[in-house]
């Protein structure tokens, strides 16, 4: 239960990482790569 809740956590890290670069003007799949390289 722990672990999912962690897990739980990066993704919303992700999206949020995502949509922040997304707003200073960066592509969708661009800024997704960069969330994800953040929060491997």
């Amino acid at each position: 239960m722990e672990e999912q809740k962690r897990l739980d956590n990066i993704e919303k890290f992700k999206l949020e990482e995502t949509k922040r670069l997304m707003s200073q003007g960066m592509r969708f799949k661009k800024a997704k790569e960069a969330a994800i390289k953040r929060y491997p």
